[in-house]
């Protein structure tokens, strides 16, 4: 296995998330939601965000080759005007579900090893709005 660097992991999931979501969008980076505007946000966006990465000490010592790269994965979606805070809810279910399948599915390195810790939801907070935060883990080198 060669050395895969943050950028380029990130990079990768981005490509393989988009691939197999291709009715949502895709992207790196923390957004501000009342940029996105409303037509995207109807449409339902994705980003990804590197949080951190852990276990260099058996990376730097050879006892062990690999590390972990901790990430998010942020939905951001609206409902249509009328639309109940049931919809908004069902929104968010349908995106955690969705970015499960993706987990799910096999992945060529270096996804091959990505897995969901924590799931936080809006709860409606900001109806008509809402967001969902997948925290993840990959193994990392």
């Amino acid at each position: 296995m060669t050395t895969v660097t943050r950028g380029a992991f990130m990079a990768a999931a981005q490509a393989s998330l988009a691939a197999a979501l291709p009715g949502r969008e895709v992207m790196r980076g923390i957004q501000e939601p009342a940029d996105l505007g409303d037509a995207a946000l109807q449409q339902g966006v994705w980003t990804l965000v590197a949080a951190s990465a852990s276990g260099w000490p058996r990376i730097l010592t050879r006892e062990g080759r690999f590390g972990t790269l901790s990430f998010a994965a942020v939905f951001y979606g609206r409902v249509a005007e009328g639309e109940s805070a049931l919809a908004l809810e069902q929104l968010e279910e349908a995106a955690e579900l969705e970015l499960l399948d993706w987990v799910n599915t096999t992945k060529p390195e270096p996804l091959d090893a990505v897995y969901p810790l924590r799931a936080t939801y809006s709860q409606g907070r900001e109806f008509p709005y809402g967001w969902v935060v997948m925290e993840m883990e990959a193994m990392y080198v």
